[in-house]
C-alpha cells in the first residue's frame, strides 16, 4: 500500500539563520488553520497543497514545509482460495525453504508477533505469479508444529498449472508428505480479499511530478512575501535538486545538519540527539481533497516596506541595512564638502570686494 508519504516532498528550514513568521499567512483567507500547521493551494500547481507547521523536537527547531497531492482511497476486491493445515510434526528448520528457488519461486522472510504482546515469530513466503505459500511456526522453527498456508489469487479455483507447480515446490522443500497428500489433510476455503489503498484525487503522478519546480517556486514565494527570510540561492538550488527524492516521511524528509542539505537521518544525527528515527506504521491514511482552501492565496507582504528593512535580522537584512548606512554617510560626507566648498567661495567673494 502507497503510504501517504508516497504522494509528498517535504523539508526543514532549519539552517541556522533562516527565520519565519506565520502570524500575518494565518489571517490571511484562501488559508485553512489546522492546529499549528497552515494549508494553501501551491502556486506552482493549484490542485496541490503547501502545509506549513512550526517544528521543535529534540534539537530540530525551524519552520517544516510540505508539498502534498490530494489523495483518494482505492478500494479493490480480489477473489482468491487457500489450504490452510497445521502440521503437528513438521519444523521449520527441517525444510529446505530455498529449493524452490530454481525454479523461480522467490523467498520471503519477516518477524513480527501472530497477536498483540506475543513473541516475534518467522514468517517465510514462497511466492510465484498467482501462488503463495506462508509457513509459521507454532512456537519456533526448532520445535514440531507449523502452519501451512496455501493460496491462489484472482481465481476461484487452483488451475491445473498451479497443481503442478505445488507439486514441484513441496517436493523441493523436501515437504514430508505430497502435496496430493497434503491436499487430502487441508481445509479448503473459498473468499473475497478488499485492499484499501492510496491513490492520486487529481490526476498526477508522484513520479511524473516536477518536484524540483514546485519546490523552488514555494520557497521564493514565501520568501518574497517575508514568510520565511535567510535562505540563499544556494539553499533554493539544494532544497530543488533533492526535492523529488525527499519524500514527505520524518524519516526521509530533507533536513540542515552540519553544513549541508541532507536526505533522511543519518547516524550522526541521531549520535547527537539532534532527532530520531520514527519506529510506528507509516501514515497511510491519505490527504483528502476537502482539506484544500477553496481559493488561491494571493501576495499580501511582498511590496516594500522601511519596517521591515529596519527589523529583518537575516544575512541580506543586515546587509541592506549595512549598505543604506554606507549610503547615507557618503551623503552626509558629500553634503558636508558641498556645504564646504560654498563657504569658502563665499569668503573668497568677501575678500575680493574688500
Amino acid at each position: 500500500m502507497y503510504p501517504t508519504a508516497w504522494f509528498a516532498s517535504e523539508v526543514v528550514l532549519n539552517k541556522p539563520g533562516v527565520q519565519y513568521d506565520l502570524s500575518l499567512i494565518r489571517e490571511m483567507n484562501n488559508v485553512t488553520n489546522f492546529g499549528v500547521s497552515v494549508i494553501y493551494r501551491s502556486h506552482f500547481n493549484e490542485s496541490v497543497a503547501v502545509i506549513l507547521t512550526p517544528i521543535n523536537v529534540l534539537k530540530e527547531n525551524g519552520l517544516d514545509l510540505r508539498i502534498q497531492i490530494p489523495t483518494k482511497q482505492v478500494f479493490t476486491d480480489s477473489q482468491y482460495v487457500t489450504y490452510f493445515y497445521n502440521d503437528s510434526s513438521t519444523r521449520v528448520s527441517d525444510l529446505n525453504l530455498m529449493g524452490g528457488r530454481p525454479y523461480r519461486w522467490l523467498l520471503e522472510q519477516s518477524f513480527s508477533p501472530l497477536y498483540v504482546g506475543g513473541p516475534p515469530m518467522q514468517i517465510s513466503n514462497l511466492t510465484k505469479g498467482n501462488l503463495k505459500i506462508s509457513i509459521i511456526p507454532n512456537l519456533n522453527e526448532t520445535t514440531p508444529g507449523t502452519l501451512i498456508q496455501v493460496s491462489a489469487e484472482n481465481t476461484q479455483k487452483f488451475t491445473n498449472q498451479n497443481l503442478t507447480e505445488l507439486r514441484m515446490i513441496f517436493d523441493s522443500i523436501g515437504y514430508p508428505i505430497s502435496f496430493k497428500e497434503f491436499q487430502t489433510r487441508a481445509q479448503l476455503t473459498d473468499n473475497v480479499m478488499t485492499t484499501r489503498d492510496l491513490d492520486s484525487a487529481i490526476g498526477l503522478d508522484p513520479q511524473q511530478y516536477i518536484w524540483t519546480k514546485a519546490m523552488r517556486t514555494e520557497l521564493e514565494w514565501l520568501q518574497k512575501n517575508r514568510v520565511v527570510r535567510g535562505l540563499i540561492d544556494e539553499d533554493l538550488d539544494r532544497l530543488s535538486e533533492i526535492a523529488p527524492r525527499a519524500w514527505g516521511d520524518h524519516n526521509l524528509k530533507a533536513r540542515y545538519f552540519n553544513g549541508e542539505w541532507l536526505l533522511g537521518i543519518t547516524e550522526e544525527m541521531i549520535e547527537a540527539e539532534y532527532t530520531q528515527q520514527y519506529q510506528g506504521e507509516p501514515d497511510c491514511d491519505g490527504f483528502p481533497l476537502s482539506a484544500m482552501p477553496t481559493g488561491i492565496l494571493g501576495d499580501f507582504n511582498s511590496s516594500f516596506s522601511i519596517l521591515y528593512l529596519i527589523t529583518d535580522q537575516s544575512f541580506e537584512g543586515a546587509a541592506i541595512r549595512v549598505a543604506a548606512v554606507v549610503v547615507a554617510a557618503l551623503l552626509i560626507v558629500i553634503a558636508l564638502l558641498y556645504i564646504r566648498s560654498r563657504r569658502k567661495s563665499r569668503d573668497k567673494k568677501i575678500t575680493h570686494k574688500r
